[in-house]
């Protein structure tokens, strides 16, 4: 016996959303994941340039995670790692 289909937007009472097609081509898309990407990496290099600023008092821009100390790395990394998920949600 065949279960009955059930419309649940309209047993819901609501429009149903009907999407379209887009028209982008894919040089647009990738264009626009690489300034997704470049975005997104230059705010997770943040935490690492303000420990690094801090930890070695100087202003010298550096993204290397390496020069710094175990416990500060550690906790950089985890800091670039959560702005760029969150950019990547919230934007996304």
């Amino acid at each position: 016996m065949k279960k009955p289909k059930i419309n649940y937007a309209a047993f819901q009472n609501k429009k149903m959303i009907q999407s379209q097609p887009t028209t982008v081509n894919n040089f647009k898309r990738l264009f626009a994941y690489i300034i997704d990407w470049y975005a997104a990496s230059m705010l997770a290099g943040i935490p690492v340039v303000l420990i690094y600023s801090i930890f070695f008092q100087d202003l010298e821009i550096t993204q290397n995670i390496t020069e710094l100390p175990y416990p500060y790395s550690i906790l950089a990394g985890i800091m670039a790692i959560i702005i760029y998920l969150a950019y990547l949600f919230l934007y996304l």
